[in-house]
């Protein structure tokens, strides 16, 4: 090759890198929200991303003709809370014609690989004989012509979404006041064949399978623009965040909120083929891992020859055979991330946050000595100790657990539940006749407890945690169930009752109408215990709104 030829082959190279860059920079972060996308592209995702979840979010505010305020807030604000719940999304911001053509391209590809597509536009749309269309920022309608050479389709967003696995969701806040409605009445030259355009929008007909479409407004109505957020959009955030396990109760919610913040002047309606108990999370990230439990018959509590090296206590006896039906627990402790889901998504405030705070292990480091201190900012948010999401939430009172376990069982559809103190001694003991489930000496290469004499945590073997572990880090018992001895105490459903002399002998919760002094039962120890504190047998009563940071809990079912 020619040097002359070499120049222009460099030359042509940089131009293009230039050209690439030139448009790889119409590409912005959703992190910054003061950035003003004109007519520009967005990806955007969470941490916890799945590209099981796609969508594509536009906002039209900028038109030449009726001049929208909130459009590109609500198109924010709704793409904001679907990142939070891990969708990968896209947004497009006073976007023309081609733009939106050409994002639907993408996004209909990216619908393919999805099991669900989820579609919001905010801006104008109008109806025109019946069918609904949806207006670019440059649209400008002379003649019957330009509806089609110039708007969107309702069947342009329904091809696109209509391509995920399981759902295509699109979600229509557009039924606002029509910019050429009253131009199309007075005038309508130019058209060869009568033009009727209505009020609002139609309703969708032919919804093909698997698709939905939602509406801000009934058929033929008008939807409120609201302050900085649309009624239907701040109804529709509200309940993203609830993670519905069912989608069409969802859209029913949204619709009741809608109606109650506009006092029933704006209605939602949906229309939807093919959707049954559908989640808006398919592959809900923090749903908790179970292990199914066979039915079998085993004796509870302390008797000679299980624990004679560190004696039976009183509230351990007598031992009892119960016989149980099989039943489910988590393989793991309930952790900080999944509680903190829980929090964002219901707004629940914990006793210790709402009340005197919680009680904490004070320490002094040079000395060694500590004692038990209530610390009204301490919280499970802030234990006395830094965690990590994936290690066991604490601070937690039973009726914080039971109040977590209410919002699981109702987004997932499955029946959560706290297990019984005898499913629980059945499932640590896991077939063992020992004071353990290793053995009759505890051990810190397979649980996280304290020191061997009074107090506080230990670093010793496989246990390297002086506070909570990572759950799961240590070696699982017989069932394949991790730190059911030792890391927190484990709440269960059970009032507390002095022994075991009339536990019900088939395995159920151990209830009464009113628990004696609101006592509810705890097992497993703790990573601050002595090794006699952390054995099968072992177990502990509590009031129901004492919280401390080695109280946690495991689901059952």
């Amino acid at each position: 090759m020619s040097l002359k030829n070499l120049i222009l082959l460099a030359l042509l190279l940089i131009i293009t890198a230039v050209f690439s860059w030139m448009m790889g920079s119409q590409w912005r972060d959703l992190s910054n929200p003061e950035q003003k996308l004109s007519g520009r592209v967005s990806n955007a995702t969470s941490l916890n991303v799945s590209l099981s979840k796609v969508a594509l979010v536009i906002g039209n505010s900028d038109y030449a003709k009726g001049e929208l305020s909130n459009p590109e807030n609500d198109a924010q604000a709704i793409a904001e809370a679907l990142t939070q719940i891990g969708y990968q999304v896209t947004t497009l911001f006073n976007a023309n014609q081609r733009m939106i053509k050409d994002a639907l391209t993408v996004f209909s590809a990216k619908a393919a690989d999805a099991e669900i597509a989820l579609l919001y536009f905010a801006g104008h749309g109008m109806q025109v004989n019946g069918h609904n269309y949806f207006l670019p920022i440059n649209a400008r309608l002379k003649t019957e012509h330009d509806f089609q050479l110039q708007l969107i389709s309702l069947n342009d967003f329904v091809d696109a979404t209509s391509m995920a696995k399981k759902m295509g969701l699109i979600f229509i806040d557009a039924c606002r006041v029509n910019p050429f409605l009253q131009q199309f009445s007075n005038d309508s030259r130019g058209f060869s064949t009568p033009v009727t355009l209505t009020a609002g929008l139609a309703k969708p007909e032919n919804v093909p399978n698997k698709t939905i479409v939602s509406y801000a407004a009934a058929p033929n109505e008008i939807a409120l623009d609201g302050d900085k957020n649309s009624p239907y959009v701040v109804a529709i955030i509200k309940h993203l965040k609830l993670l519905h396990f069912n989608v069409l109760e969802m859209l029913n919610n949204i619709s009741i909120s809608v109606q109650s913040a506009t006092s029933g002047k704006q209605s939602p309606r949906y229309e939807a083929a093919g959707i049954g108990k559908m989640p808006m999370i398919p592959d809900f990230p923090e749903k908790p891992v179970m292990v199914s439990i066979p039915a079998g018959e085993f004796l509870i509590g302390c008797q000679p020859g299980w624990d004679d090296l560190y004696g039976c206590q009183s509230t351990e006896k007598p031992a009892r055979k119960i016989q149980l039906a099989g039943f489910e627990i988590g393989k793991y402790e309930v952790t900080v991330g999944q509680f903190k889901l829980f929090v964002s998504a219901s707004n629940y405030i914990s006793e210790a946050e709402r009340n005197t705070g919680c009680a904490v292990w004070k320490e002094n480091q040079q000395t060694g000595a500590g004692k038990w201190l209530v610390d009204k900012t301490a919280s499970w948010k802030n234990p006395g100790f830094k965690q990590t999401h994936t290690e066991p939430v604490v601070c937690i009172s039973w009726l914080d657990a039971q109040a977590y376990l209410k919002w699981l069982s109702k987004i997932t559809g499955d029946p959560y539940r706290l297990p019984s103190e005898a499913e629980w001694e059945y499932a640590a003991r896991s077939k063992s006749m020992s004071v353990y489930p290793w053995g009759d000496k505890a051990s810190h290469d397979h649980a996280n407890y304290g020191k061997d004499e009074c107090c506080g945590g230990a670093v010793k073997g496989r246990d390297q945690w002086l506070y909570t572990a990572m759950v799961g880090k240590l070696e699982g018992n017989q069932y394949g169930l991790h730190d059911m001895l030792g890391n927190a105490w484990e709440w269960v459903q059970d009032c507390w009752h002095d022994t075991l002399v009339d536990i019900p002998r088939n395995g159920k919760a151990w209830l009464e109408p009113q628990c004696l002094a609101n006592k509810r039962v705890r097992r497993g120890g703790a990573w601050d215990n002595l090794p006699h504190s952390i054995r099968s047998a072992t177990r502990r009563g509590s009031v129901q709104t004492d919280r401390s940071s080695v109280y946690g809990f495991r689901v059952a079912k």
